[in-house]
């Protein structure tokens, strides 16, 4: 009965270096896996500041492409209502413009009445686009200075799309159109 008794403390040491050491291997675990996590939270924060870096250089030159496009429409507007055929010409130039210009679909010039003068599209000219919501936006504020971003909307041909619009205006500064 004495080495019953002998080999109870024994056992006693061995369950509780047992725990200990299987203490020390799950701390050991646990702080392997938070530090992986860290790194590879770091990492991916990183990447993804990275990315919309380039995405916001990549839309800053596309929104400033189309935004001078938009202000040599402007400028030449006048030339072009002034002349024969001056318009189908202006047609040919939107639709250059949007050629070379990735993710443009469509340019218009609309007049004060929202009614299609030209465009790069065929079957616009003509059409009426008064009540759209870009149209309404440059009609309402008729600042020249300004570059008018409309609101994401689902187009007929069931891709979403933005409007990016300038206005322009007539001899005594009232809104003549975009």
């Amino acid at each position: 009965m004495d080495k019953n008794l002998a080999n109870k403390p024994s056992l006693l040491v061995e369950w509780l270096l047992l725990l200990v050491a299987l203490g020390v291997l799950g701390s050991v675990i646990a702080w392997n896996l938070s530090e992986n996590y860290r790194q590879i939270d770091s990492y991916e924060r990183e990447r993804l500041l990275t990315q919309t870096r380039v995405i916001s250089d990549s839309i800053e030159r596309k929104l400033e492409s189309i935004n001078n496009a938009l202000l040599y429409l402007r400028r030449e507007l006048p030339n072009w209502q002034n002349e024969i055929g001056g318009m189908d010409y202006a047609g040919r130039q939107l639709q250059a413009f949007v050629e070379a210009m990735p993710g443009v679909r469509t340019m218009i010039i609309m007049d004060a009445g929202g009614t299609a003068l030209a465009s790069s599209r065929e079957g616009i000219v003509g059409n009426n686009f008064f009540e759209r919501e870009y149209f309404q936006q440059a009609l309402q504020g008729n600042d020249v200075s300004r570059l008018y971003l409309g609101p994401p909307f689902k187009t007929v041909l069931g891709v979403w799309g933005m409007n990016l619009v300038r206005s322009f205006v007539d001899a005594d500064g009232g809104f003549a159109g975009v």
